[in-house]
């Protein structure tokens, strides 16, 4: 094989009315030896069923006649067959399969809108037929030396695509056929109008010369995706693959073009002319004066008429033609012509019409005589209808209220069917792309399944729930949805977490910690301090003090002294034992404190001014003068500390690791959807986990220690969640969700 060959077809977002198509071959390696390959490009202006299954009807019929055709057994045995009889026999062939395809399935077929290449490529040779208006291209060495691209470009198809638009037959189609050989170190390109006309010649050249077929058709394909395509672009490119001195020789069989044997059904009247016999205007002028002759005496010649027609309008055609191409923004498109003499007069007709009623209606109104005139005609003209013309009137009159009934009702119905194949679509669209999001897991691609599944957030949160019929549409879907997030992004969702308390309407619970089997929580409006009792399962008030505002962040030490950062920026310490508030000395230097862990008895409180950790000791209710810890005060922001030998670190939407005042490596395994500013971090001292709080997505996230991805956890009773706590040696987490407090199994 010497011949390289690459295929484009690009094609509006949008929907169109065309069928765009390039099909080639794939021959047994036996058949390709011995014919090469079959080729058709394809470009439709309609986009009807039955032209789509004609398309595909030329398709396997042209495969059947070339490859299975009766001459094959004598082309290796005799000289008089060759590649290009066979392909002549295949074509004459489909011209007949066709007009009986087009006659049985009573198809009506309109040669306009049909633009079709068929062709075959056999070692250095080329064999085509065209109908409409697809290019055939030869890109070829330039014998001008000057010349700066070094390629000449030819349209081969150029005077057959004119002459088909005079003489049509329906019972010959492919009425021409391109016999040659590609000439050595040359490109042909096989394209619809569109990219023709879209792309230079020199374009055209320069990519095609200068890249191989494969890196051609995606340089043109980038080209092409630039600007806003709305009409589909096809595009074949063939290479003759050897290269060498005889690039610049022409080639041994010129390209020539010869009309194919008529249909065995048919008799043409064979007509002797002048001119030379394989010439293609001969062709033509003979199936014109047979077609004359045929015709019965008086009929009307509508090619005459279409030729007077053409003659008439051909100059101002010519010379407006530039205009009726529009490019603006990147966009191509074609504006269409406009008689603006006859747009403007009858606009003043209407115009002046309009302002004639508007002048009577006015004077009649305005004035007491016409006023009196119109009433004395109505009256006179209502005396003069006789029963028959009541009984008339009446009927004119049901008839226009049934019409208009029926408009209306036609008009609603067609406006609900469209909502509802709408609908239906939006429903049909869903479900497809929950089956690729099935397809995706099976071959454990989880980033398309990760868009696939934000597509159909979207629809979903688009999707009507006007009815019953469709809420439960919507949400059969959403459960959908929901299992494929769940499977998707490791959720588990806790169907029904056990519910321990629920605090009273006034109690509004912002905080939460454990301590020897009891949960407290403090409620910074009504300044009080809730204390549950795991065995009791009770809710006490513990204490109450103005101290106790707008507290945050509670820790605890060795000896179950829970404290807080209160609002006055000082740090209080509460004795569940003795119900006794202190409130620490020492913290003086904290100008604005915003996170406290506590570990061995040492305080880690962020310090938000000094964007600085400071590590203090406590001695009775005072604490020390502290020590800044970290050695790099690189974070800006920390919302959460959480000490169990190390130091974890939320800071913005990520985590950090520290130890020795120092940062340590750490790579936190990406989770679905991201981390969206976490609130809570608690790492375990006896198991290699650690739990984050995020309210924004209302869940909590499972890691490693090391930074993997483990789990997460969400439930639709949780609402939102407030705070959470985990005792270790129970293996349970406790969740705060407004009023409720929950719990459920650690993980394991």
């Amino acid at each position: 094989m010497n011949y390289k060959i690459a295929q484009l077809a690009v094609s509006p977002e949008q929907k169109t009315d065309t069928i765009s198509k390039i099909f080639i071959s794939q021959p047994a390696a036996e058949e390709e030896a011995l014919l090469g390959r079959l080729f058709i490009v394809v470009d439709l202006k309609t986009n009807h069923p039955e032209m789509v299954r004609l398309v595909n009807f030329v398709i396997d019929q042209i495969k059947q006649n070339y490859y299975r055709n009766e001459q094959i057994i004598l082309l290796q045995r005799t000289a008089s067959v060759k590649v290009e009889n066979i392909f002549e026999s295949a074509i004459a062939k489909l011209n007949q399969n066709i007009v009986e395809y087009l006659t049985t399935e009573k198809i009506k077929f309109s040669v306009p809108n049909v633009n079709m290449t068929i062709g075959a490529i056999y070692k250095n040779e080329l064999h085509l037929a065209n109908l409409g208006r697809n290019k055939a291209l030869l890109i070829y060495r330039s014998k001008n030396p000057n010349d700066e691209l070094g390629f000449d470009l030819m349209d081969i198809t150029k005077n057959n695509n004119e002459s088909n638009k005079e003489i049509f037959n329906i019972n010959k189609l492919f009425s021409n056929i391109i016999n040659g050989s590609i000439p050595m170190g040359s490109y042909f390109l096989f394209a619809n109008e569109a990219l023709a006309e879209y792309l230079s010649e020199n374009q055209l050249i320069k990519i095609i010369t200068t890249l191989p077929p494969a890196s051609a058709v995606e340089q043109i394909r980038n080209i092409l995706l630039q600007t806003n395509v709305y009409v589909p672009f096809l595009a074949l490119i063939i290479q003759n693959g050897r290269f060498g001195q005889e690039d610049f020789a022409q080639p041994a069989n010129p390209i020539r073009a010869r009309q194919t044997a008529p249909l065995p059904d048919r008799r043409p009247i064979p007509l002797q002319t002048e001119k030379e016999p394989g010439s293609i205007e001969a062709l033509h002028l003979t199936e014109a004066k047979t077609a004359k002759l045929l015709s019965p005496t008086g009929l009307i010649s509508f090619s005459h008429l279409k030729n007077i027609f053409n003659r008439l309008d051909l100059h101002r055609w010519k010379k407006h033609q530039y205009q009726n191409k529009l490019t603006f923004k990147g966009k191509l498109a074609f504006r269409p012509k406009i008689n603006l003499r006859r747009f403007f007069n009858i606009a003043q007709l209407t115009a002046s019409w309009a302002m004639g009623t508007a002048v009577v209606a006015y004077q009649t109104v305005t004035s007491k005589d016409k006023r009196q005139h119109f009433k004395q005609l109505v009256l006179a003209r209502k005396n003069r209808l006789q029963r028959k013309h009541w009984i008339m009137l009446g009927i004119i009159g049901l008839t226009l209220i049934i019409l208009i009934g029926n408009l209306t009702y036609n008009g609603l119905r067609s406006k609900k069917r469209a909502v509802q194949e709408a609908y239906q679509e939006q429903i049909t669209t869903i479900q497809q792309k929950q089956s690729q999001i099935e397809t995706d897991m099976m071959y454990d691609n989880l980033a398309g399944a990760r868009d696939n599944l934000i597509t159909i957030d979207q629809m979903l949160k688009a999707l009507a729930q006007d009815t019953d019929a469709q809420k439960k549409t919507w949400q059969d879907l959403k459960n959908g949805y929901n299992q494929y997030y769940d499977q998707i992004n490791n959720v588990t969702r806790l169907i029904s977490p056990q519910l321990l308390a629920t605090f009273a309407t006034e109690q509004q619970p912002d905080s939460l910690i454990i301590v020897n089997n009891r949960l407290y929580a403090s409620d910074s409006q009504k300044q009080t301090i809730y204390e549950f009792d795991l065995q009791q399962t009770t809710i006490n008030v513990l204490l109450q003090d103005s101290n106790i505002k707008n507290v945050k962040s509670p820790a605890v030490d060795d000896n179950d002294n829970i404290y807080y950062i209160s609002d006055n920026r000082s740090i209080v310490a509460i004795d569940p034992s003795t119900k006794k508030l202190d409130k620490l000395t020492g913290t003086e230097a904290l100008s604005d404190p915003s996170a406290l862990a506590i570990y061995n008895n040492r305080f880690y409180i962020f310090n938000q001014q000094t964007q600085q950790i400071v590590r203090y000791n406590r001695y009775n209710n005072q604490l020390d003068n502290g020590k800044d810890w970290l050695e790099d005060s690189s974070l800006r922001t920390i919302s959460s500390i959480s000490v169990n030998g190390f130091v974890w670190i939320i800071s913005g939407n990520q985590i950090f690791k520290y130890g020795g005042g120092r940062p340590q490596e750490f790579i936190l395994e990406e989770v679905m959807p991201a981390l969206d500013l976490p609130d809570k971090i608690i790492a375990l001292k006896d198991k290699e986990i650690f739990y984050v709080l995020e309210k924004a997505n209302n869940r909590l996230i499972v890691f490693s220690q090391s930074g993997r991805f483990l789990a997460q956890y969400a439930s639709d009773s949780f609402g939102e969640i407030t705070d959470f706590a985990i005792n270790e040696q129970a293996n349970q987490v406790y969740v705060l969700a407004g009023q409720q407090l929950y719990q459920f199994p650690l993980y394991q």
